[in-house]
C-alpha cells in the first residue's frame, strides 16, 4: 500500500501475476486484496491509489481469483459516515486496529461467503505481559507515566510485588496543548521504557473532532515500539481520576474512549458507581491483568 503509488501501474500488474504465479508453484491457494482507502494528500491521491485498486480486480479476474475488497468495504463505511471511517484509521495511511478488524472481517466473508463480526473482539488478555516477566523475574522497570499515575504507579506495583524497583519518569502535561502532548510523545521510544502510561487530561478541549483524532493517535503510535511489542502500553481514561467530568470532558472521553478501542490498547477505566481512591482502582487494575 505504502508503495503502490510511486510504481506504474503496468509494472504492478506484472509484477502481481508473477506473485500470484509463484505462490502457486509452491502449493497455496491465493486470495487477492485491494487495499484500504487513505485521508487524501498531494503524495497520495485518491484517484491514483484508485487505478491500483481497479488494477487488482483486472488481475483477479485474468487469473480467476477470489477478490477481498477491503478498498470497497473502506469506502462503503467513508459514505455512510466520514467521522467513523477516520476512526478505522491512525493516520493518513495506515489502519488501526479496527481497520485491520474490517480488513480481516472482509477477507473472512471473501473465503468463506459469510459475515463475521469482529466489533467486540477486545485488545489482549495480557497487555502488561512484558512489565509483570520482568517483575516476576525479580528485574528492576522503568516507567514512563502521565500524572497522577507517576505517583501511584510504584505502590501500585509494590502491592503485587513488595520488593519491586521501579524507576519513575513523570511524563509531564500542565499546560501543554494535545498537540504539544504529541510532539513530546515523539521521544518515547527512544527511550525504552518498560511500561508507557498515558493519561491525557480531560480539560483538554474538543473543539476539532479531526486535530483531536490526529493527535491523541499520535500519542499512542509514538508510544508503542515499531514493530514487535518491546513494552507495555496502557491508556487511562480521565474519570478514573476525576470521576466528576464536565459535559465537555465527558465529549472528550467518549471520543478517547473511541480511539482507545480503535488503537487496541488496554484501558483503565473507573466503573460507573465506583468511588474507590484511584490508587485502589489502579492497584485492581494491574492485578486483574496478571497474566
Amino acid at each position: 500500500m505504502n508503495d503502490l503509488v510511486g510504481t506504474p501501474v503496468g509494472t504492478f500488474k506484472k509484477n502481481l501475476h508473477e506473485m500470484i504465479t509463484r505462490c502457486r508453484n509452491g502449493g497455496a491457494e491465493v486470495v487477492l486484496c485491494t487495499q484500504n482507502s487513505i485521508v487524501e494528500t498531494p503524495q497520495r491521491p485518491p484517484a491514483r491509489l484508485a487505478e491500483f485498486t481497479r488494477a487488482i480486480r483486472d488481475v483477479a479476474k485474468e487469473e480467476t481469483l477470489v477478490v477481498a475488497d477491503c478498498f470497497a468495504a473502506f469506502e462503503a463505511v467513508h459514505a455512510a459516515d466520514a467521522a467513523e471511517w477516520n476512526l478505522l484509521l491512525s493516520d493518513t495511511i495506515h489502519p488501526n486496529m479496527a481497520g485491520h478488524k474490517l480488513f480481516a472481517e472482509t477477507i473472512a466473508h471473501a473465503i468463506t461467503g459469510r459475515t463475521v463480526s469482529l466489533r467486540d473482539v477486545g485488545p489482549p488478555a495480557s497487555p502488561l505481559s512484558h512489565t509483570f516477566a520482568k517483575l516476576k523475574a525479580g528485574q528492576p522497570i522503568q516507567v514512563l507515566a502521565m500524572p497522577p499515575y507517576d505517583a501511584l504507579i510504584t505502590p501500585a506495583l509494590q502491592r503485587l510485588y513488595p520488593k519491586a524497583v521501579v524507576k519513575v519518569t513523570p511524563w509531564p502535561v500542565a499546560g501543554q496543548t494535545l498537540a504539544q502532548l504529541e510532539v513530546s510523545a515523539r521521544k518515547v521510544r527512544s527511550m525504552k521504557q518498560d511500561l508507557v502510561l498515558i493519561a491525557v487530561p480531560a480539560e483538554l478541549p474538543l473543539q476539532d473532532p479531526l486535530q483531536f483524532h490526529h493527535d491523541y493517535s499520535w500519542i499512542m503510535n509514538w508510544s508503542l515500539s515499531f514493530g514487535v511489542q518491546e513494552w507495555d502500553v496502557a491508556v487511562a481514561l480521565p474519570s478514573a481520576a476525576k470521576p466528576a467530568l464536565s459535559q465537555e470532558e465527558r465529549r472528550h472521553e467518549e471520543f478517547a474512549r473511541r480511539l482507545i478501542e480503535a488503537q487496541d490498547l488496554s484501558m483503565l477505566a473507573r466503573r460507573a458507581g465506583d468511588t474507590s481512591p484511584l490508587l485502589e482502582i489502579l492497584s485492581t487494575w494491574l492485578a486483574q491483568h496478571q497474566p
